[in-house]
């Protein structure tokens, strides 16, 4: 009755015979080994009250949660934070102008001698001190004198600059407002050493604050005065900055991940924020590597292993250059020790954004790789360049051009987070989205940069495209140890990624990449059975010591909302790429979706023998009524067992909505048993595993919605009848020594290809019983 209910629709290719796995040992029935994602907390989630302190432009920055602020020789600038959207910054500027005693001027310093200890900022003045005392949400604003001799009224005038409207407030305080909000100018009370205070009379008027202390209080003041009113925030709006664009790398000489980004303060002004996260999602340290009122982004970050130092790279505005410059800060992780800043590419030319690709702890070479493409202004051409940084941050020889062609433009370049296991590759690969400025006909290039400096090895085409084709978003992993079937070692393979772009959906393309030449070109949708007529796109690539990555975004059919789904892939017979472990869903971008999500693996900073990888991306989120972009991160462990045979034939959804998806895992030698791992098979329902010896593609098939993609002689596991899991898996051990043909059993010999597929019982959409299949996967038996 059993072998009755599952004969419709299956195998009609030939006669079949009930061949089976030796029962018990041989045939299992599991669920997938639960993928390993552990969500990180976001920067907004602790809630924790943080200032942030930078050197920057002969400036001592600071940045608190409702403020960044600037202290100068010539001043003191509070700047509000009045939300990631506010249509621009709005400034304060602070400069003590004059101090009179009793009508007489005190001989203030021109340009005053600015220090930092602890929270205080110091703006020594000569015989005024003029303190900001700084915490999360406020500046103390402190003038400081000797009493000693002093016996008139203190009068101190501030010039104030700013485009806030001033007013003022009861008990001598004044508001400075802006379309979102502004600042509080609060009321002053001077006092002495001996614990005397009196009220700080104060005014308002042609841009300067007037402080005035009376006499008899200086006359009678013990020790030094102390002139005390406090500057804060004030907004019409409380919302949470926007973080925007993360990257991340790996540093093994403290097991903590980077993960740097874009924060916005305004619509002008944007810094460069960095967290250092343990394996345990723990905040270790945070900092800014750019914190002015100017623009920094598109920060890229790779880390170098010998040295345990990162180089941060951005984009950042100059306000004496046209255009964005390139420049970078190396942090030191033991010390956590952030170097001074310096600068890659001027802003005379326009510049793209940089990707920087770093070392791994075997290699002892102290350098890091920095790429970007220009505009030479004045001539027709868009070149990529290279620039060898050393990890005290750097330029190290000259910058050198990554491509020699003459006739196209260098649209993107990126470069593979590491030169990878130098026992095996030991060199960056730079990837580069070339143009033609004629004809406007695409391709990718690329070039191989050693460790040790130089122009690298001549560019190449790895791919070109049709006339009329267009592609966008190429990334480049780092190259893996590569064999042929006969287990001879191949030079070592990266993975190049890129999205194709047409009417109706965007799909991700992955190009296997051999020293400059094209393997083979495969859709990764179509591979992981995934639904092609969905957008994928922003596709990242990360790598373990021998397998891909690939992360990628994925609309959900909800308004704008994209799903972030991380696939693993294994190099088969050097030439092909199987798919392990298939989109496993580590969140999502919330109502609306920008970039990918960028990755680095543990083995990219060198712990080659790890297979944890954290990614970061952007999400949009909504709270209390207000929204913004937050940055979030999960580890993900690519463990799974190996695949050994590539997936094809591209089928139909069943009665779940999903492509029930086959891969096989172990090795592929003619004696160990192999798992046939099936996912996205209707729940509770039973199947039955075919095998054959040509690939094929058939539909429709008699009482059946699926595709049937086994030919030849076809053989099916009679033993492996088997009631799917609860959760749609289904796992059959085969013993490649007692294999079924349509005459009987066979046995594995070296260089036997065969095919496999899951054939199982569904319903329509009517509630009609049919049958439908998985893809297939074909293994050559070595």
């Amino acid at each position: 009755m059993l072998r009755s209910s599952l004969r419709p629709g299956f195998l009609h290719a030939g006669p079949v015979h009930a061949g089976f796995v030796h029962a018990g040992a041989l045939l299992a029935l599991a669920s997938a080994a639960t993928a390993q994602v552990v969500p990180l907390p976001s920067p907004e989630d602790d809630g924790t009250k943080r200032l942030h302190h930078l050197e920057e432009d002969g400036a001592l920055w600071v940045r608190g949660d409702s403020y960044k602020a600037a202290a100068a020789p010539e001043g003191f600038t509070f700047v509000p934070f009045l939300g990631s959207d506010a249509e621009r910054n709005w400034p304060l500027e602070l400069r003590l102008r004059s101090a009179t005693v009793g009508g007489e001027p005190l001989p203030l310093n021109g340009r005053a001698e600015v220090a930092r200890r602890g929270e205080r900022v110091t703006l020594d003045r000569g015989p005024v001190d003029v303190h900001y005392d700084l915490a999360p949400d406020a500046v103390e604003q402190l003038f400081t004198f000797d009493a000693a001799g002093l016996r008139g009224a203190i009068v101190l005038e501030l010039d104030v600059e700013t485009d806030l409207e001033p007013r003022p407030l009861a008990g001598g305080a004044f508001a400075f407002d802006g379309p979102e909000g502004g600042a509080r100018y609060g009321a002053a009370v001077a006092f002495d050493e001996a614990g005397r205070a009196v009220d700080v009379a104060s005014d308002l008027k042609d841009g300067r604050i007037v402080l005035r202390v009376p006499a008899a209080f200086v006359r009678a003041a013990v020790g030094r005065i102390t002139v005390d009113p406090l500057l804060n925030t004030s907004v019409t709006d409380s919302r949470p900055a926007s973080l925007f664009r993360p990257d991340v790398a790996y540093d093994s000489t403290t097991d903590w991940f980077l993960v740097v980004y874009e924060e916005f303060f305004s619509a002008t002004d944007t810094d460069v924020f960095a967290r250092a996260i343990d394996t345990d999602g723990n905040v270790l340290d945070s900092f800014y590597a750019s914190m002015t009122m100017l623009e920094a982004t598109r920060p890229s970050v790779a880390t170098n292993g010998a040295s345990g130092r990162a180089l941060i790279a951005f984009l950042r505005e100059n306000p004496t250059d046209p255009h964005a410059a390139i420049a970078g800060r190396v942090y030191a992780f033991g010390s956590q020790t952030l170097l001074p800043l310096a600068e890659y590419a001027d802003g005379l030319r326009e510049n793209g954004p940089p990707d920087v690709g770093g070392n791994g702890s075997t290699n002892p070479v102290p350098w890091f790789l920095v790429v970007w493409n220009r505009d030479d202004v004045g001539s027709p051409a868009i070149v990529g360049l290279s620039q060898t940084v050393s990890t005290a941050g750097g330029p190290v020889g000259p910058t050198f051009l990554t491509t020699l062609s003459s006739n196209e433009d260098i649209d993107e370049i990126v470069v593979s987070k590491s030169v990878g296991d130098t026992a095996v590759a030991n060199f960056w690969t730079v990837a580069m989205k070339a143009v033609d400025r004629t004809t406007g006909d695409m391709a990718i290039r690329v070039r191989e940069y050693p460790p040790s400096g130089g122009p690298g090895t001549p560019d190449t085409v790895l791919k070109a495209f049709a006339p009329g084709a267009t592609i966008d978003d190429i990334d480049v992993s780092d190259a893996i140890a590569a064999q042929d079937g006969a287990g001879n070692p191949l030079p070592a393979t990266c993975l190049v990624s890129y999205e194709r772009l047409g009417p109706g959906s965007e799909d991700t393309m992955l190009v296997v990449s051999r020293e400059g030449a094209e393997i083979v070109t495969v859709p990764l949708q179509t591979i992981e059975h995934a639904d092609v007529a969905a957008d994928q796109r922003h596709a990242r690539l990360a790598t373990t010591r021998d397998r891909f990555v690939v992360s990628y975004l994925e609309e959900t059919g909800v308004g704008a909302q994209y799903r972030v789904v991380v696939s693993t892939l294994d190099l088969i017979e050097g030439a092909l790429l199987a798919v392990a472990e298939r989109r496993v869903q580590l969140g999502d971008t919330g109502v609306l979706f920008s970039g990918g999500a960028a990755m680095a693996s543990r083995a990219s900073g060198g712990l080659l023998g790890s297979t944890w990888l954290m990614a970061s991306w952007s999400r949009f989120e909504t709270a209390a009524g207000s929204s913004s972009w937050n940055v979030r991160s999960a580890l993900y462990a690519a463990s799974s067992q190996s695949a050994v045979a590539p997936q094809y034939c591209y089928g139909t959804p069943n009665s779940t909505g999903e492509r029930a998806f086959l891969t096989m895992r172990a090795t592929n030698d003619t004696t160990t048993v192999k798992q046939l791992l099936a996912s996205g098979v209707p729940p509770l329902q039973f199947s039955l595993l075919g095998i054959g010896r040509l690939p094929t593609q058939v539909f429709p098939v008699t009482n059946s919605s699926g595709t049937l993609c086994l030919g030849g002689a076809v053989g099916r596991f009679n033993g492996s009848i088997t009631q799917a899991s609860a959760d749609g898996v289904v796992s059959i051990l085969v013993d490649p020594t007692s294999m079924p043909t349509p005459t009987g059993f066979e046995s594995a010999t070296p260089g036997m290809g065969r095919v496999f597929q899951l054939w199982f019982r569904d319903v329509d959409g009517s509630g009609t019983p049919t049958s439908n299949f998985t893809n297939a996967v074909a293994v050559v038996f070595r």
